[in-house]
């Protein structure tokens, strides 16, 4: 029985619609790489280099010059039906202590305007999931400062976007990401790098060159990776009076990855406050953080 006896016909495909399904394979090989790379560090992408591998990706499936704006599109609906991420535009960066100017509505994000992009975790908070690996990641690291030789054979493989439960190292880098960026948003977001140190030496990390115990760090070199990463923001200035002076603000990324709601909960817990109180709390907040998400 032929096909079109069968009821089925042949059908030629046009060539949109083999644009189109070139643009998808295109697509997927972007997203290979986005995740790729962003498997073993935060990566921060630039506009070129996604084109750049964009670019060389038409040429492997032989599919003509797609849009950055259409390329984006596809991206995104690729790594958010598929993975729960998004590939998101970072707002200029700021190069100076004076005060941002407040958005516009329908800014908050640019899109494929924007110069460099993040990968963004953009699935829905589980409470009772992350509880359970707060406590194994608790009992990892608590394994770990009994059974240092152990655990090192057993963890520093283990690299993969949320795959494990993180390793020691990722346990101090956070630890410590949430503590300097706490104190930079309550310093209403402008805060001396000298004050910044000082603050940090009561919480026992070093800051005076010694490398800080299992992260293996010194703050200089931790504090450069958070600016390079952009979850903060170096500034540099120099006065006639103080001479050179370092201060630092929150960083683009992290406007993005920990929204205000997000450090509200965060105070509630650490307090151990009621829900109802969330209301109340933000008010508060939100005097005390000043221009840090404007």
């Amino acid at each position: 029985m032929s096909d079109n006896e069968s009821g089925e016909e042949d059908r030629i495909i046009g060539p949109e619609e083999y644009a189109t399904n070139r643009a998808v394979l295109v697509a997927r090989k972007v997203v290979r790489f986005v995740l790729s790379a962003s498997e073993s560090q935060n990566v921060v992408f630039g506009k070129t280099r996604l084109q750049t591998v964009a670019k060389d990706a038409s040429q492997q499936e032989n599919c003509p010059r797609i849009q950055f704006a259409q390329l984006l599109n596809q991206v995104n609906s690729i790594l958010k039906d598929i993975y729960g991420y998004e590939l998101v535009g970072l707002p200029p960066r700021q190069t100076s202590v004076a005060r941002a100017s407040p958005r516009k509505a329908g800014e908050d994000k640019i899109g494929s305007k924007a110069s460099r992009f993040i990968l963004l975790n953009i699935m829905p908070l589980l409470p009772e999931l992350e509880e359970l690996r707060s406590e194994q990641c608790s009992s990892l690291y608590k394994g770990f400062l009994f059974n240092r030789d152990h655990f090192e054979d057993n963890l520093n493989g283990i690299r993969t976007i949320e795959s494990a439960l993180e390793t020691h190292q990722d346990l101090v880098f956070k630890g410590l990401l949430t503590v300097i960026l706490s104190i930079i948003l309550f310093s209403k977001n402008n805060i001396l790098q000298q004050e910044l140190f000082k603050l940090l030496e009561s919480y026992g990390v070093p800051t005076d060159g010694t490398r800080i115990p299992v992260l293996d760090w010194t703050i200089d070199e931790l504090m450069k990776s958070l600016d390079r990463k952009e979850y903060v923001l170096k500034l540099e200035e120099n006065s006639e009076v103080e001479g050179d002076v370092t201060s630092y603000r929150i960083g683009r990324r992290t406007q993005l990855e920990f929204s205000i709601d997000e450090l509200v909960e965060m105070v509630r817990q650490v307090l151990g406050l009621d829900g109802g109180l969330l209301a109340r709390l933000k008010e508060d907040i939100k005097k005390n953080i000043g221009d840090s998400y404007t």
